[in-house]
This record gives C-alpha cells, sequence and structure tokens, in this order.
C-alpha cells in the first residue's frame, strides 16, 4: 500500500481493522481471500490542516474504506491525496448526564468538521429533545443559528445549550378518602419516562407508578410536600416539588352510623378506612372510630348535628 500528494505513508493505512505503517505496508496473504483496506480522511500536515484523501489510484469510484480480494500477483493499492482542507474545532456546553445536547448539520456535509480551503459552510445546531440552543461562542459568536462561515484557516468555536426538559407544574387537592388518578406530566422530554419520589413521604394509600400516576386515595389529612424525579428515555433527570393537599371528606351523621343501624347510605371501603386510620386504628370501624370523627375538630360538619 503506498500513497500520493503526501510526505509519507506513515499511519494512513489499516488492514482489516490493523493500522500498518513503514516499513510494514506490504502484507502477505493467501489468494481470493477477501480484506477491507481503508485509507485515513487525510494527511494531517499542521494542526488543523490536512491534505485530504482524493481517490485510490486503480479505481477512483471505490470509497475510501473498500473491500478487495486478494490478487493471484503481487499488488500494489495506492492512495491518492491532495488539496488542502481546515478544521471547524468544535465544543458544546449545557450537556446534562453525558447526554449530548445536539447534532450538528453541515453544508457542504462533513462527518469530521474538515472542509475544503475557502468553501463558504453553513452550520446549524439541532438541539435534542430537552435542550434549547442559546449562543455560538468563539470564532462564530454573534452568528446566528444556522451559522454561515468561510474556512479560510482552522477555526475554533462553541455551541451553548439550556436544558429545557421539566416536570410539569402539578399540585393536588381534593378530599381524603376520595380516589385520586392524577397523571403526572414533562416538558420536552423524551419518552418513556420514569418516575419516584425522592423526597417527602406520600399520605397513607396513596402512591406513585414508575410511569408518573399517582393514584390511591388518602387516609391522611393535612398538606404532604413531596419531591418528584422523572427521568426521560435520553437519560435526562428533572425534578419538582409537589404540594398534595388532603382535606376532610364530607360525611353525613347518615353515612357515619349505617354501619351500626345497617341502614341509610353507606360508607364507601376508603371511607371506612380513613375513619379507622383517623380513629382508634384497630378494624373494624366501630363506634370509637365514630366518636373520634365528631370530637376531632369542632369545625367539622358533623359536630352540630351530635
Amino acid at each position: 500500500m503506498d500513497a500520493q500528494g503526501t510526505t509519507s505513508a506513515d499511519g494512513l493505512f489499516t488492514v482489516d481493522g490493523q493500522r500498518v505503517d513503514p516499513p510494514q505496508t506490504t502484507f502477505v496473504s493467501a489468494p481470493f481471500v477477501p480484506h477491507t483496506l481503508e485509507a485515513a480522511a487525510g494527511e494531517e500536515v499542521a494542526p488543523g490542516e490536512r491534505h485530504p484523501f482524493l481517490d485510490w489510484l486503480d479505481d477512483p469510484a471505490a470509497s475510501r474504506a473498500r473491500s478487495v480480494a486478494t490478487p493471484l500477483v503481487d499488488s500494489t493499492f495506492v492512495a491518492r491525496y491532495g488539496g488542502t482542507q481546515y478544521e471547524l474545532t468544535l465544543t458544546t456546553t449545557g450537556g446534562v448526564n453525558a447526554v449530548e445536547p445536539a447534532t450538528f448539520q453541515s453544508d457542504p456535509p462533513s462527518g469530521d468538521l474538515w472542509f475544503d480551503a475557502d468553501v463558504q459552510v453553513t452550520l446549524e445546531a439541532l438541539p435534542r429533545t430537552g435542550f434549547a440552543f442559546l449562543a455560538w461562542s468563539g470564532a462564530l459568536a454573534g452568528q446566528a443559528n444556522p451559522a454561515t462561515f468561510a474556512m479560510s484557516s482552522p477555526l475554533a468555536a462553541g455551541a451553548d445549550f439550556e436544558l429545557v426538559y421539566a416536570i410539569a407544574e402539578t399540585s393536588v387537592g381534593l378530599p381524603a378518602a376520595t380516589t385520586l388518578e392524577v397523571q403526572l406530566q414533562v416538558e420536552n422530554g423524551t419518552p418513556p419516562v420514569s418516575w419516584s419520589v425522592v423526597g417527602g413521604t406520600l399520605p397513607t394509600g396513596v402512591r406513585l407508578s414508575r410511569t408518573g400516576l399517582l393514584s390511591g386515595a388518602s387516609l391522611d389529612l393535612g398538606r404532604f410536600d413531596v419531591t418528584v424525579q422523572a427521568v426521560d428515555a435520553s437519560g435526562l433527570p428533572a425534578s419538582a416539588d409537589i404540594a398534595l393537599d388532603f382535606l376532610p371528606p364530607s360525611l353525613s351523621i347518615e353515612q357515619l352510623v349505617s354501619p351500626f343501624l345497617l341502614s341509610g347510605p353507606p360508607l364507601t371501603d376508603e371511607e371506612i378506612n380513613f375513619l379507622n386510620r383517623q380513629g382508634n386504628r384497630v378494624a373494624p370501624y366501630d363506634v370509637g372510630d365514630f366518636r373520634a370523627w365528631v370530637l376531632a375538630d369542632p369545625t367539622l360538619p358533623l359536630s352540630a348535628e351530635v
């Protein structure tokens, strides 16, 4: 294997993924054995400057990484290099949890951000879901997105992003012993999203599923401040404080005495469990639970009726 248009062939070639350097650029193989030959994208002659790969001398249409079968006679595969390319060194800020905030698209296309000398380049930042583009820095400072520039020399630039993935504002207020079903939501996330409670404690009877569904019926009264976390499919984390406020349920005297009189509007299972927890916490619901509920607070609606 050899190169034209370069200062040397050192480090420019691999065979089946293994680098070959002078003087080992000759390799021996049995006839008809398939191999993958790959030439480097360019010979770097100065920091950020290289002579790019042009083509293979024997087959100009072949790609830079080509498949060949060992011929019956000794052969030389020559890669041609020429011209000048400059490198755009691009750094990004704003990534979270090793998640890159964006991909980049250039015109003319370049997978490694090397461009022919003096060519006009358009570069667009494409934020991933959960991020927003803020600004260019370095050689592209002050430009819009996409940016346009000439590659007359090596350039160094930056792209700054911010995290916009967040948990939607949520507050819950309803009577205790009432069936709850609230789906928590995120903004600018990639599904599926995994939810968990990372701070505070949910009231007895209420649970948060991995899919973000708050469900159950609270057996406790009062305000509960909990911190929830949502991690999306990309690994982006978001956390938020949510307030759960459970008020005393409205229960009539007829409902409260129905288990004893075996008549009247019945209590639901949730209401029975609630009254038992607010009372003596000894199942089943009994007169002690009834008395505790009525006398717990003189402002309760029932106190005037008893």
